[in-house]
């Protein structure tokens, strides 16, 4: 055994926030299309109302504005021209600041438009925000035959980040430089308006339509939980101008197989797929499948991006995972839908005796941690149902996928991320791992 293990033992007083007369808003209704997880905003006076993707990879809010072609921005778009525009709507700076994004990750979406300010309103909490009505946008949501349901507008940028990088198009020499920009869950709280913490929960896989998640503005919900939130340290580079992303360091994989199933544990949500029952805390284990440590002192840094569907994964890690389940490597790639994503037969997603733990490291480096904490949870949580544009399930995919051409980068998407209660403390720059009452998902500190 790579550890020994010792029980959970942080108290809720010991994962507090400093006492302020802040308030802490609870949403609970959040819209799925299968890929991302919404929440409704309004922008402007009067009000236009927007669902917008929640995404600790980016700092940046943007919505579709007015400029934007129907088939690329369809349903609401920001009006900030003529008589019926936006009051209090205006260009930010000079007016000629032009952002532009092209999602490296992905390698086929990107979004242009102008830096404004208008007044945004989550619930009841009201600031006045720099954000992007676009007049671009190109392939950043899933499409849907029916769109009836839900239809995505823009993106809650919730990254820890103080800048974004913008150009002067009246400059034909300008390259794109990073400018100040406070994010809006930021802009609440230095407005006093909440605690410099948001908490993020998707729960199981469901159909497309609207969940029972959580997003917590202002902490945590200690009700959801079995345990106040573990923290570690987000990595920040040490270089005046570089880049806070919320990020922490990795230091191994393991795959185990629990020797008996007695006591059976399964509150999920009711779906086409729902999880199989799942093993309690109280099975023993057996014998360990994988293992992978990192080399001593070179941890391996993990981006947290909640608006990717699938994890990026450096290829001998992700075929490791895989071959660890299913017992062969992957083969076939799903160039149709997903052209990145491994197809798994979805019987393994029934596979009820194998569990992935993923320990993380207290360090600010890439140090070895003497005494991690681990993330464990079936790894058949990563077997992922796919439905096509009609709405119909089509098979299943390998949730992880490889990093592109061999990138040093990895990213934790919603097939790791929707197993854990995460918590955001942008007054710290940490990030809290918590087990949800409703999952088999454990926090191990040794």
């Amino acid at each position: 055994m790579l550890y020994t293990k010792l029980a959970l033992v942080s108290a809720f007083a010991y994962a507090h926030f400093a006492c302020t007369s802040a308030a802490k808003v609870i949403i609970t209704d959040l819209f799925h299309d299968t890929e991302k997880y919404y929440t409704s905003i309004t922008v402007g006076n009067p009000a236009q109302s927007f669902l917008v993707a929640l995404d600790t990879d980016s700092t940046l809010t943007w919505v579709h504005g007015i400029e934007c072609p129907s088939v690329d921005c369809q349903r609401t778009r920001f009006n900030n021209l003529g008589a019926a525009a936006s009051k209090e709507y205006k260009r930010a700076g000079d007016g000629y600041e032009q952002f532009y994004s092209f999602d490296a990750t992905n390698q086929k979406s990107y979004v242009a438009g102008f830096l404004g300010t208008d007044t945004i309103t989550l619930e009841q909490l009201t600031v006045e925000q720099d954000f992007v009505p676009v007049f671009e946008s190109h392939k950043v949501f899933k499409d849907f035959t029916d769109s009836s349901k839900f239809v995505p507008e823009g993106v809650l940028g919730l990254g820890v980040s103080s800048t974004v990088s913008t150009r002067a198009i009246k400059n034909l020499k300008s390259v794109s430089m990073p400018r100040p920009y406070t994010s809006f869950v930021r802009n609440l709280a230095e407005k006093g308006l909440i605690d410099k913490a948001f908490s993020l929960y998707f729960g199981s896989l469901p159909l497309r339509g609207i969940i029972k998640g959580e997003f917590v503005l202002g902490g945590f919900n200690e009700n959801r939980i079995t345990e106040a939130p573990h923290f570690i340290p987000v990595y920040r580079p040490g270089g005046p101008n570089e880049d806070i992303r919320w990020q922490v360091f990795g230091q191994a994989f393991k795959v185990y197989e629990l020797e008996s199933q007695s006591t059976l544990l399964n509150d999920q949500v009711d779906s086409t797929f729902a999880y199989p029952d799942i093993p309690t805390q109280a099975d023993p284990r057996s014998s360990v499948i994988y293992e992978e440590r990192f080399l001593r002192d070179k941890n391996e840094l993990f981006k947290f991006a909640t608006a990717l569907p699938f994890s990026k994964l450096k290829q001998g890690y992700n075929n490791r995972l895989y071959r660890a389940l299913t017992g062969s490597d992957p083969d076939k790639m799903d160039l149709e839908n997903e052209p990145n994503s491994y197809i798994i037969d979805c019987q393994f997603g029934n596979d009820t005796t194998k569990m992935l733990s993923i320990s993380f490291s207290h360090q600010q480096d890439s140090k070895t941690d003497p005494k991690p904490v681990h993330v464990e949870f079936p790894l058949s949580h990563l077997v992922i149902p796919y439905f096509d544009k009609d709405d119909k399930h089509t098979g299943c995919l390998w949730g992880p996928q490889d990093t592109e051409d061999d990138s040093e980068e990895m990213h934790l998407g919603l097939d790791i991320l929707r197993q854990i209660y995460t918590t955001f403390d942008f007054n710290e720059y940490r990030i809290g791992l918590a087990s949800a009452k409703d999952t088999p998902t454990k926090i191990i500190v040794e």
